[in-house]
């Protein structure tokens, strides 16, 4: 179930402002596939490819961190042993690449699909002359590890509040099932252009998650779009008169 799609990646540690205005920061790239992982009883291995194109060799450190969501959707993170990598150490020469094998842990699957975030971070070059005092900013990519439920999956996306937040629609969408819904894009009426949220992100099962659009101009908000990796595009309609939907408090904690 794994995707070969392969993305380029550059993320930068922060420095201060004096050192930036001092310093030449050099950027590195690294190639990462697949950009997801999945996981479940038959397949409970995977394997990460990361490429160096670069010039200079790139040391890389991998993280397991284990993923949920809060009350308030926001994404919280702690480090886990359920899922391994090896190595989970490694260089990686110019123009080489590096298989990375993921392995799933724990002993059964649970009633709820898991999340997980495999982090790979560079490590600190060592400093050489041609470098000198310039910062060379780190790279640090995360990719989502899923692994399946031991129930067939569910896969149901609602609509459970909205109204009108500082002139935006806010429309907020909960996931009663057990496995994540990935929201690509959400609008309304059916303006797409118009009213977007230009906010793909994940919910993960028993979470919500809130997404502001814009406003159509002179034309009353009747209902809203969701596209999702899993349910194609969902449409609700809205009231904003009515009251919020409630949650399953139970479900909601998971």
């Amino acid at each position: 179930m794994t995707s070969k799609v392969g993305f380029w990646a550059a993320v930068g540690l922060v420095a201060s402002l004096s050192l930036f205005a001092q310093s030449e920061i050099l950027a590195g790239q690294v190639g990462i596939a697949p950009v997801r992982i999945y996981l479940d009883e038959a397949t409970r291995t995977a394997v990460v490819e990361i490429s160096n194109p670069g010039e200079l060799p790139i040391g890389m450190q991998a993280d397991a961190m284990s993923w949920h969501q809060d009350n308030d959707g926001q994404n919280q993170y702690e480090p886990t042993t359920e899922i391994l990598a090896f190595p989970p150490i490694f260089t990686i020469q110019p123009g080489q690449s590096q298989l990375v094998r993921i392995g799933l842990m724990t002993p059964q699957p649970a009633e709820l699909e898991k999340a997980y975030r495999l982090y790979f971070t560079e490590l600190p070059p060592p400093v050489s002359e041609a470098q000198g005092t310039a910062l060379r900013m780190r790279l640090r990519v995360g990719i989502p590890v899923f692994s399946a439920p031991l129930s067939p999956q569910q896969f149901d996306l609602r609509l459970v509040e909205s109204q009108i937040d500082d002139d935006r629609l806010r429309v907020s969408l909960h996931n009663p099932g057990n496995t994540h819904i990935r929201v690509a894009d959400v609008y309304a009426n059916e303006l797409a252009d118009a009213t977007r949220s230009r906010s793909a992100r994940y919910i993960l099962p028993g979470a919500s998650q809130d997404f502001l659009l814009d406003l159509p101009e002179d034309v009353p908000i009747s209902t809203v779009q969701a596209v999702t990796n899993q349910l194609g595009v969902t449409s609700y309609e809205v009231d904003l008169d009515a009251p919020a939907m409630p949650v399953d408090a139970e479900l909601a904690s998971r």
